[in-house]
């Protein structure tokens, strides 16, 4: 996990007061004074301990972004910025040292008082005090609960032999990696439909291969945040990309724009494979290294055929 699930500051409060509060209670002592001064001493010492190991442990699980896939980094770099995310951590690392010294600081000044009523003040005054300094931070916790939502987005990636399917918006990318994968992706008739990146996967009897569909490219400088991915992935997840071409248009873009596109790739060093779908569409003919229909279970089986022949022999 790169980013720990954990609740709003209110709640992890409130949690551990009442735990605090639920472990006082079973306090025994010599005599009524005694025994309330105990449980009030408890429930600061108690309190400090849940919320200090909580707010660790929010450090000790979040990945070190200096070492984990920059295939990742970058994902989440759209949307996020990693530096903040680390700022945010500092913070939590600062809150988490702030009520140890609270804790030692209130609970030094409750042993020395004989009075109930003052120990209760205190203790009370505690908890107020590690309220507002967990509030007066919320936008750290704002920011590192917004990062592991964008985290949990990600897809799941393998370290294992890789296909990326690429190719314009509409060309029927997840149309084929339905039907080489069985993946269970839901198509629809317009562009930009993969708004991120799917993963399927694609077995023979010894070997297995990991067919990724990133969003569709339109080869301009200025890339959306969907392209990023595509880019990102094309950067970091394989060298071997399945080019996917159109020759009906029908997929609104015309097949100058997409060979151009493919032609823009190859010159990035990629070992690319082009793919001519649509074959059940009258189109005008190109060269392409295998033509297929994404809708014809036949063709889906030439192809990965065509994939496990690419990567292996």
């Amino acid at each position: 996990m790169l980013i720990p699930f954990f609740p709003e500051p209110k709640v992890m409060i409130k949690k551990c007061i009442d735990r605090a509060k639920k472990r006082a209670s079973q306090t025994t002592g010599y005599d009524l004074q005694s025994k309330k001064k105990k449980r009030e001493l408890i429930r600061v010492e108690s309190l400090s301990k849940c919320l200090s190991d909580r707010l660790k442990q929010i450090i000790e699980k979040t990945a070190n972004f200096d070492r984990i896939p920059k295939f990742y980094v970058d994902l989440i770099s759209i949307d996020v910025s990693i530096r903040s995310v680390k700022r945010a951590l500092a913070v939590v690392d600062w809150l988490a040292k702030k009520v140890s010294e609270l804790d030692k600081d209130y609970r030094r000044k409750m042993r020395k008082s004989k009075d109930i009523g003052e120990i209760t003040r205190m203790r009370k005054q505690f908890e107020a005090r590690i309220e507002s300094l967990l509030e007066k931070n919320r936008p750290a916790f704002n920011t590192l609960i917004n990062a592991g939502q964008v985290v949990a987005r990600l897809p799941k990636i393998k370290e294992m032999p890789t296909v990326i399917l690429a190719g314009f918006p509409n060309v029927g990318k997840s149309s084929i990696l339905r039907g080489l994968s069985g993946a269970d992706v839901k198509i629809r008739e317009y562009p930009f439909t993969t708004k991120k990146i799917l993963v399927g996967y694609v077995r023979s009897k010894y070997r297995e291969v990991q067919v990724v569909d990133v969003p569709g490219l339109l080869g301009r400088e200025k890339m959306n945040r969907i392209e990023k991915q595509a880019f990102i992935a094309l950067k970091h997840l394989s060298n071997h990309v399945l080019f996917i071409v159109d020759p009906s248009e029908t997929c609104g873009y015309d097949i100058g724009k997409q060979l151009s596109l493919m032609n823009k790739l190859m010159r990035e060093g990629l070992e690319l494979k082009v793919v001519s779908n649509k074959r059940d569409l009258k189109a005008p003919e190109f060269h392409a290294d295998i033509v297929v229909s994404a809708n014809d279970r036949g063709d889906m089986e030439r192809l990965k055929e065509f994939i496990f022949d690419w990567l292996f022999s």
